[in-house]
Parts: structure tokens; sequence; C-alpha cells
């Protein structure tokens, strides 16, 4: 214990206690000396036990150390150790035996809506990592997440995010937080191997969920596939499957007990490129109680149970993603219960959507193709979804910009607009309307110069003032960017904007600026000087095809936290930024081709002609 100490005595002291020691228990956030009065005489103790019975297996002190960390009293602590003599972990037990009964008297400590989540996470066991975008829908798809009537400006997807939080806290999982300020906190998410095989085993004592984990097709029908009753299926496709392989799986013991199935999730393997052919047919009255499905780089042109997913009317979540598909059925529009809707696949062709998405008023999240069109070249009908929170891919040249309007719980818009004034207005209205609920705005304004010079110059105007815009991409001719701050953006992309004046006095002065991308002739000038402090929060920098681009001049104390610098088809070139030159000079590389990792912390950068 550690007491009223200097810097430097506590770092020799911890230098100390480390040298023949396999780990370290520190005792933090005690801001008040009282308590130390009891933890003195009692917390040796406890220590040791601990760290004796774990064996200094890290991950289980840390599980168990957050366990301890939900406890109020010393008295609470004694319990949880008093439960941890009763679960029979001991000493002698062997390392794989011990780990699991450490982390399985961490996991019965839990409360029951964070138990569901966590073996929820099983479903992704070879995946490397999970989208918690996705997770949240799946997870609010399942029933498990409550709304906190508490406080009413905590969405569904909030109070996701804080049960992941929780099951971070205890260190059941581990989160990637996201780089860029987002309206989400974490990006992605994954399970420690030991957790993993804690995840699997819980999940089917409790008869959880099944995983059918990847094998060759040849050995698909050797295995037994003991389903059970069970509640939630995951298959892991690849290795050369067949649609007829798939539905082996599915139609095995299928009239007895895939009934029950309220999750199918048919995932593709991490770096598989095929597609997988789906073409069979099944009878969906065995899945009526389903809620969840998903496909994952499936091949889905010539479907017939795409065709017929309209009488899984359960259904909360559906998700095409990564598959190809060219046109959706009518009986989409009979999921009146669906909360989510994914349509972001591959895209070979323009995808046709029958105007029957206005049907679904309870949907929240609807993700819409790259490239789509309506049938009978209609506008895609979206002004009853007064619940969604997110819309990605609004596209004006298929949807109508005054169904915005009446999207009043929307949080989260991405919309595309090509040469259309008009419509790029109605998109500003909709963002200055409800400034308190729309959170995160990405635009893509394509062929920008078919506007007139005044409606160019008023809407860069107006979006530099929109305070919820986060992404914003331009192609066409602009010729002048507005002096006006931003404080919103994060990234920016210009592209053939034939801007004539060095733009970097403007865009260094963005104080949340995080990427920055200026191509094909975004820039006609012959220098570009970043200056004195500015881009502070700058981390990705990309100067393409700027022909006439001679110089580029870096200031010191500009772009302080700069990652990584790509420079490429700028033949005219004649000097090197100053940091680009420092590390040539370091590593002897030839300019022609430059990329470097010289140390930690330093950023990366690419050079090429």
């Amino acid at each position: 214990m550690l007491r009223n100490s200097s810097i430097m005595g506590i770092t020799v002291n911890i230098r100390n206690l480390l040298a023949f020691a396999k780990c370290l228990v520190v005792i933090d956030d005690l801001w008040l000396l009282d308590y130390l009065d009891w933890l003195n005489p009692q917390l040796h103790g406890m220590l040791e036990f601990i760290v004796k019975r774990c064996k200094g297996i890290p991950l289980a002190i840390n599980v168990l150390g957050s366990l301890l960390a939900t406890k109020q009293t010393s008295g609470e602590w004694k319990a949880a150790l008093r439960a941890m003599e009763l679960s029979n972990v001991h000493q002698e037990d062997s390392l794989q035996l011990l780990k699991l009964k450490i982390l399985s008297l961490c996991y019965d400590d839990m409360p029951h809506h964070l138990k569901l989540c966590f073996l929820y996470l099983g479903l992704f066991s070879e995946q490397p990592s999970i989208e918690v975008e996705t997770l949240y829908q799946l997870w609010m798809a399942e029933g498990f997440v409550q709304p906190n009537n508490e406080e009413s400006a905590i969405t569904m997807m909030d109070a996701a995010e804080q049960y992941l939080d929780e099951l971070a806290t205890r260190g059941f999982v581990e989160v990637n937080e996201a780089e860029v300020p987002n309206i989400r906190r974490f990006k992605s998410c994954r399970l420690h191997s030991m957790m993993l095989d804690l995840c699997l085993h819980k999940a089917k004592q409790e008869i959880f969920s099944e995983v059918i984990r990847s094998c060759q097709r040849n050995e698909i029908n050797k295995s037994p596939t003991p389903f059970g009753n069970i509640r939630r299926l995951s298959m892991n496709v690849g290795g050369g499957y067949q649609s007829e392989d798939v539905m082996a799986v599915l139609l095995k013991n299928a009239y007895m007990h895939l009934g029950y199935l309220r999750s199918l999730l048919l995932l593709k393997l991490p770096r598989r490129l095929e597609f997988v052919e789906f073409s069979e047919s099944i009878n969906l009255k065995l899945f009526l109680l389903l809620r969840v499905l998903r496909f994952d780089g499936f091949d889905l042109r010539e479907s017939k149970f795409v065709g017929e997913v309209g009488k899984l009317t359960s259904l909360r979540y559906l998700s095409f993603r990564d598959c190809r598909l060219n046109n959706l059925p009518l009986s989409l529009g009979e999921l009146l219960n669906l909360q989510t809707l994914d349509l972001r696949v591959v895209i070979d062709r323009m995808v046709t959507i029958p105007n029957i998405i206005w049907k679904l008023k309870r949907l929240r999240h609807l993700y819409l193709p790259s490239k789509f069109n309506a049938r009978e070249d209609d506008k895609l009908r979206l002004d009853s979804l007064v619940n969604l929170e997110t819309l990605e891919n609004f596209d004006t040249s298929a949807c109508s910009t005054t169904d915005l309007l009446f999207l009043t719980s929307l949080r989260n818009l991405t919309a595309s607009v090509k040469g259309n004034a008009k419509s790029l207005q109605g998109i500003i209205k909709r963002i200055n309307m409800n400034q308190n609920c729309l959170c995160q705005t990405s635009i893509h304004v394509r062929r920008f110069d078919a506007f007139t010079a005044e409606e160019r110059n008023l809407s860069m105007s107006q979006l530099l003032e929109c305070p919820s815009l986060h992404t914003l991409q331009i192609k066409g001719c602009m010729s002048i960017l507005p002096h006006i701050i931003c404080y919103s953006l994060t990234r920016i992309v210009l592209s053939r904007s034939a801007l004539v004046n060095d733009p970097m006095a403007t865009l260094g002065r963005f104080p949340n600026l995080w990427d920055l991308v200026l191509e094909d002739g975004a820039f006609l000038g012959k220098r570009l000087t970043f200056a004195s402090g500015a881009f502070g929060q700058l981390k990705h920098l990309t100067l393409s095809n700027l022909p006439k681009l001679e110089f580029l001049i870096e200031e010191e104390g500009s772009m302080p936290n700069l990652c990584t610098l790509q420079v490429e088809g700028c033949n005219n070139l004649k000097e090197l930024p100053i940091r680009l030159q420092e590390l040539q000079g370091k590593n002897s590389l030839q300019p022609s081709m430059l990329k470097l990792h010289p140390c930690e912390g330093a950023p990366t950068l690419y050079w090429s002609t």
C-alpha cells in the first residue's frame, strides 16, 4: 500500500514490486484517506487470495477486479470472495478449468440483460470483430435492450451502447473506440479467446444459441448438428458451400427444432471473396417466430426465398448486406414489425425497390442501396417513417426531400444530390429544422458545376454553417471556397473543384477536421501552404491528381497530429514538405516511392509520382 508518496517514490516502489511478481493489483479512485483505515488491515489478505486463486492470470484478475469494482463495501467484497470459495475454485485446478471457473463466477454476477447481450456475441465467433452499430440493432430486435423511462432523451441505441460499455468495464469484451468524433463512441468490439470459450460454453449450457463453424462442403452432412430447441443459429459460410449445403443444415431436424428459432445469421467468412448462390426454397412456416434474419455475402438474384420473405411477419431485423440482389419483392411491405432494414447490397446494376417501405412504420434504421430506383420511375415514399433514426444512402434522384421534413426522429442522415440545387436546399432545410435531434449528417454532392455560380456560393455557405454536418463530398467546379469556419465537419473531399486560391487558409481553421482529400483538379494553383497552428486535429491528408501543384509549404507547428500523408499524380511537385524531407534523409529512401514507418507515433507517409 503506497500512501502519501511522491511520484518518484511510487515509481521506484512499483518497479521493486514487479521485480519478482507476475502482476500488480492497483486500488484506484480513493478520494478519502479514511477508506484506507479499513483497507489497510483487511485488503492484503483479500488481494493475496485473489492472486493465488487466479494463478496470476491477467485476464482472470482483471475480470474479477471489475466484478469487485461494482461492490461498494468491504462486506460486499467478502461476499463475492466467499462465492468464489463456494464455486469450487481451487489453486490445484488445471489452468483451463481455473479460467473457466473464475470467469463463470463473474458471469453469474452480471445482471440478466447483460448476460443475454454477452451470449449473443458468440454468434460471431469466427468474425475478427463485430460492428457495434449492427450489434446494437440485433440486441434491440431480440428485445434485450429496454428503454429508459427516466431519461426520455436516451434512445434504444444509446441504451445499447451503455450495455456494451458496462460489458467492457467488467472485462467481458474488448472495444475499439471510434477514431473520428461520432454519434457513437465505439466502432467495433471483439471477444478475447478465453471469453469466447466461456461465451460458447454458457450458450450451449443454457440452450441459448448454436454456432456452425466453417467446414468443407463434403464434411457438412457428417455433422450431427445437435440443435435441440435452439433460439439462435449462426452459420459461417465458406470453403465451397453451395445453397444446397446451407439448406441441408437448415432442414436437418427442422420440423422438430427450428420452429423455436428467433435469430438466423448466415455469415461469410473473413477474406472470402466468392459469393454463395442461394436459389433454394424453404417452407417459411418453420420460422414464424424469427425476429432476426441476416444474409451476408450470398448471391440472391435467383432466390425464391427472398420473394417470400414477407411471410416472416415477426421479423424485426432484416439484412442483405454485401449480397447480390437486383430486385426487392412486394412482400417486403408485410413486415410491419421491422425495426432495421439493411439493403447495402453489392451493386452490379441499379437495384429496383418497390414503393412499399412507407408501410414499415416501426422502422428505426434504414440503409438503402448505393444505387437504386423506385418501380415505375416514381419517387420512393418515406414520409410515414416517423420513428426513423438512421437513414443512409438517401438519394434525391429517387427520393423526395420533402419527405425528410416528416422524419422528426432522425439522428443520422447520409444523403446524395446530383446536380440539383433545389434538392440540396431541401436537405439543408431539414438539417436546420430540428438541430437538437439530428446529430450527424453526411452529404455527397455530384455535378456541382451544374449549379449556377450564385447557387454554388449560397449552397457552400449554407452547408458550412450546418451544425450537424459531419462529412462533405463535393464533385464539380466551385471556384471559390467561402471564408466560413465549420465547427462540426470532420471529413471533406473536394474533387474537380477548380479552386484558384489556396484553400488551406480556410480549411486549416476547421477545429475538428480529421480527414482532408483534394483530388482530380480540386486545386489549380501552384502552392499549398499549411500555416503554423493550422489543422490541429488533422490525421489524414490526401493530395491526388493535382497536375499544377509545385510546392507544399509546411510551417512549423502545423498538422501536429498527422498520421497519413498520401501524394499521387502531382507530377510537377518540386518541393517536399519539411517533415517528409527529414524522414527521407533519415531513411535514405528515394522520393519516387516512399512508405515509411520510422518510429512509433510518427506519421505514415506515401509519396508516388
